[in-house]
């Protein structure tokens, strides 16, 4: 889950101009129209934006995300806190490789990669997320500061199963994501360690 701005965020001015005769510069506002194309843009652009830096975050482990772009806001109907999902899609590493993300127009790279988007974001008319995701999972467990003990130079290896997933929680906090570990499975002493659960929520 990633939390995107308001369309406020975006300002209201496109351009400013001097007056000679008044000896002053005013604003030239932004159409309604302008906008919306504008604030569709911004989440087109950021949807893409947070699958690049969760992929290249661990080549190794992360083969698929779901994710749901989301605005913390205030229901204009009832005046209580609500959080409508704008975009929402799934998608592999493999379909994601392919991507040539300096030439590709974003929406439409979205709808390439079959995401749900709000027809009606600057007005944040919701979509149905691809995955519900609760970050208040009975499973979920704190996770410990891995980072604060290890030397400059760690050796990966020599790092337990819960010691990584730690880590990588870390790393995923450091970089202004909210992150999620979950408890150690029946089997976890034998396996690889999981990624931890993500709920990307970078904030300023």
């Amino acid at each position: 889950m990633y939390e995107l701005p308001e369309a406020d965020i975006l300002p209201a001015a496109k351009a400013h101009k001097y007056v000679r005769s008044s000896d002053s510069i005013t604003a030239v506002a932004r159409t309604a129209s302008d906008r919306k194309a504008l604030y569709a843009q911004l989440v087109a652009q950021t949807c893409l934006a947070v699958l690049h830096t969760l992929f290249s975050a661990d080549r190794r482990r992360v083969q698929t995300i779901v994710l749901n772009a989301v605005v913390d806001t205030i229901d204009p109907a009832t005046g209580a806190p609500t959080r409508p999902c704008l975009a929402t899609l799934r998608t592999t590493r493999d379909t994601f490789d392919t991507l040539n993300l300096a030439d590709v127009a974003p929406a439409v790279c979205l709808k390439h990669l079959g995401a749900s988007v709000s027809k009606n974001r600057s007005e944040l008319a919701p979509v149905r997320p691809v995955l519900e995701f609760s970050m208040v999972d009975p499973r979920f467990i704190a996770s410990t500061d891995v980072l604060g003990g290890l030397e400059t130079r760690p050796n990966l290896m020599d790092l337990s199963p819960a010691e990584f997933e730690s880590l990588i929680t870390n790393l995923f906090s450091r970089m202004g994501l909210e992150t999620r570990q979950t408890q150690a499975s029946t089997a976890a002493s034998t396996a690889l360690p999981s990624t931890p659960a993500l709920s990307s929520a970078a904030r300023s």
